[in-house]
C-alpha cells in the first residue's frame, strides 16, 4: 500500500467502526489501510483513549500538516537544550528520544524521533564545515563592496563548492572528476 493522507470521509468511516468495537486489523482490512495506520491516526488524533471523532481529528491532523517541522529545533529551545545536553554526555539519539518518554510524558511538544537528531547532528555538521571553508576560502580574503556583491560571491562560492572543490571524502577529487572516474553521469 502507498502512503495517503486520510480523508474526512475515511476519518468519519473510521469514527464508526470504532463505535462498533471493531478491531484495528479488522478497520484496516474494510479501508484498505494497514492495521497500524489505524493505530497511529486514532492515537495522535483522538480526543483521548476510546474516544474518536472524525471532524476535530481531520482538524487536527490537518494544522499539524500545515506546521513547518525544520523549525521545531529552533522554537522549541526546551526541546534543542534537552537533546544537546544529552548529545554532549554521549548518549545515544535512541536513548534520547525514549528517555523523552519517561522525563516528560505529558509533553507532546518534547518529542523527536531518533532520525530527527540525527538530521539535526548531520545538518550541523555539514553546514559548519561549510560556512568554516566559505568564510576562510572566501569571505576573509576580500573586501566586500556591497550585498550584490556578497550574493555573487556566496553563487560564485557554492557553486565552486559543489562542482570543483575536491572532497576528502572522495579520494580528493572533485564531484565532477569523481563523477567521471566512476562512470556515475553515464
Amino acid at each position: 500500500m502507498s502512503y495517503r493522507h486520510f480523508s474526512a470521509k475515511e476519518r468519519h468511516t473510521l469514527m464508526y467502526l470504532l463505535q462498533m468495537h471493531l478491531s484495528f486489523r479488522e478497520i484496516g482490512r474494510r479501508l484498505g489501510r494497514h492495521h497500524t495506520t489505524i493505530s497511529r491516526e486514532v492515537k495522535r488524533n483522538g480526543r483521548r483513549v476510546g474516544c474518536y471523532w472524525d471532524e476535530p481529528a481531520h482538524r487536527c491532523a490537518v494544522a499539524r500538516r500545515s506546521y513547518p517541522k525544520h523549525t521545531r529545533r529552533r522554537s522549541n529551545q526546551r526541546l534543542f537544550v534537552y537533546v544537546m545536553e544529552r548529545l554532549r554526555q554521549d548518549w545515544s539519539p535512541e536513548t534520547i528520544a525514549e528517555r523523552l518518554k519517561v522525563d516528560h510524558p505529558r509533553s507532546r511538544q518534547l518529542r523527536i524521533s531518533p532520525e530527527g537528531i540525527y538530521r539535526w547532528v548531520y545538518e550541523d555538521a555539514f553546514m559548519e564545515s561549510f560556512f568554516h571553508q566559505f568564510k576562510t576560502e572566501r569571505i576573509k580574503t576580500r573586501v566586500l563592496k556591497s550585498s550584490d556583491h556578497l550574493r555573487s560571491i556566496i553563487i560564485e562560492y557554492i557553486r565552486y563548492y559543489i562542482f570543483d572543490r575536491m572532497h576528502i571524502s572522495i579520494g580528493d577529487l572533485s564531484p565532477a572528476e569523481f563523477e567521471a572516474q566512476s562512470g556515475l553521469n553515464e
